[in-house]
């Protein structure tokens, strides 16, 4: 068995040699039985409970799930990284005759090997702990509005998990390689578990949502674009951001590997993720007119773009020998070698752009009443809302531009902090510039009407609520046009 992995991925066999010592296979499944019984011989029926013991397992499980697989499985698929990184052996890898395909695998899978068997262990004692429950459940009668528990529900919620747990440890080890990319080869890098606690607790979070949820899902539709999918509502969304996260990894891992290839992924990645989310707005409210839902839709299409568009300005490498390539392939009209090495976020700015247009387009094409009279006499006991949401039509007919606006001015005082070169932590400095012109400053000037300034805002006007936002953004692309010129020619002299 170990020859032919050996064999076919030597990366994965090589970990899964360091990783499952005889002493560790023997501990792993020892110390979870054992503080199974433990929740078992504690746990107690009381009158005042809807629960019995199983269901205390079952959550001792799944929490244990989280903390092996979720938890401990992220940072060691980071520090599988990291640490050939820091012990000076990445470039050896990077060199070998290993596919990306056969390096994204090892490396996700290889590092964490450990961790899912101690996962595998937590999801057998599940089922063995839902498997109780349910025969607790035929012997006795159940409370009024207690949760059924069933297998489908196990298994659904079992492969949405493990999915998560898939997810999570690729988006560390991307996180890993960004900050090697930024790295300037000869210090150490540190690891990501800080990052790791806010993630750990939220996973916490969604599997109790996710266990309310699935209940919720088997009772009312959960339609994609009119289909009705039920609880696999779930699973559909959290199997297709898992694909693309894996898919993000191979594609890092191919570009570590010295492999080109352009940006026909990240394209395809933004439409299929744009037409895949539409379809949860669309068709999903019977009381929806088709108009309100593509309105909806579109908004969110858009804001999701330029969530993304601004992550990346921060998580891509912004080193100067890279811009200078850029703008030499486009003086040069190298289109093959501009498709190749163009940051992701100038991309997902045409998106933005682009979903903005749209946005507009169905808010001004909005009918006078948006909603259906339906759904007026269901939410609302008068036509107040619908009265306010027709005033501010306008007004939201230019957000998205303004919104753009001040995205532009927010991604070049980024890129300025970075060339500027003073600070090692110039992310960081940046991000703490905008948190004191989007929230301390508008805090303090909270009364006064200037706030178009700072955020979109039409309480001077809807001009002004415009103009504001285009005019930093052409003062800070002046502001980073010039130091880009300065930068140049002092490069250009000490060349010469």
């Amino acid at each position: 068995m170990n020859t032919k992995i050996l064999t076919r991925n030597p990366e994965l066999a090589r970990n899964m040699y360091l990783e499952l010592s005889k002493q560790r296979l023997v501990a792993m499944p020892v110390i979870l039985c054992l503080l199974s019984f433990l929740v078992l011989s504690t746990s107690q029926i009381t009158a005042y409970s809807a629960e019995n013991q199983y269901d205390y397992l079952a959550r001792y499980s799944s929490i244990a799930f989280m903390i092996i697989t979720i938890l401990w499985g992220a940072k060691n698929a980071s520090d599988g990284v990291l640490d050939e990184y820091n012990s000076r052996t990445w470039d050896w890898q990077r060199m070998s005759t290993l596919s990306p395909w056969k390096m994204t695998i090892g490396k996700l899978f290889g590092s964490t090997i450990y961790n899912w068997y101690g996962g595998v262990i937590c999801l057998i004692i599940n089922l063995f702990a839902t498997l109780g429950s349910i025969a607790t459940e035929n012997a006795t009668t159940i409370e009024p509005g207690r949760p059924h528990h069933s297998l489908f529900l196990y298994v659904i919620q079992t492969f949405s998990t493990v999915l998560m747990a898939i997810t999570v440890q690729t988006v560390a080890i991307l996180a890993s390689l960004m900050q090697m990319k930024k790295g300037d080869g000869r210090n150490k890098i540190k690891g990501t578990t800080i990052i790791l606690l806010p993630i750990f607790f939220m996973m916490i979070g969604w599997g109790f949502y996710t266990s309310a949820n699935l209940q919720y899902l088997l009772r009312e539709k959960a339609n994609w674009y009119g289909i009705n999918l039920g609880a696999f509502r779930s699973l559909l969304s959290i199997l297709f951001y898992t694909c693309w996260v894996v898919a993000g990894l191979y594609r890092t891992m191919r570009t570590e590997l010295q492999y080109t290839h352009g940006l026909k992924w990240w394209v395809l990645f933004l439409t299929t993720s744009a037409i895949f989310n539409s379809g949860f707005i669309v068709g999903q409210n019977a009381t929806w007119s088709l108009h309100t839902a593509i309105v909806i839709a579109a908004a969110t299409m858009f804001i999701g773009y330029v969530i993304t568009a601004f992550l990346l300005t921060i998580i891509e490498p912004k080193e100067i020998i890279n811009y200078r390539t850029i703008f030499k392939s486009f003086r040069d009209r190298n289109t093959a070698k501009l498709y190749s090495i163009l940051p992701l976020w100038t991309v997902t700015l045409l998106f933005v752009a682009v979903s903005g247009i749209i946005t507009s387009i169905t808010i001004i094409t909005m009918p006078d009443s948006i909603f259906d009279a339906p759904t007026i006499g269901t939410l609302f006991t008068s036509n107040y809302f619908l009265a306010k949401l027709e005033g501010i039509k306008s007004t939201l007919t230019i957000a998205p531009f303004a919104i753009f606006g001040f995205l532009i001015r927010d991604i070049a005082i980024v890129l300025y902090v970075n060339i500027m070169r003073k600070n090692k932590r110039a992310d960081t400095t940046a991000i703490l510039y905008l948190l004191i012109l989007y929230i301390v400053i508008p805090l303090i000037i909270r009364s006064s009407s200037i706030g178009f300034l700072f955020y979109p805002t039409d309480q001077s006007g809807t001009f002004l609520m415009l103009a504001a936002p285009l005019a930093e953004a052409s003062i800070m692309i002046y502001l980073l046009s010039n130091k880009w010129k300065s930068i140049n020619s002092t490069i250009a002299q000490t060349s010469a």
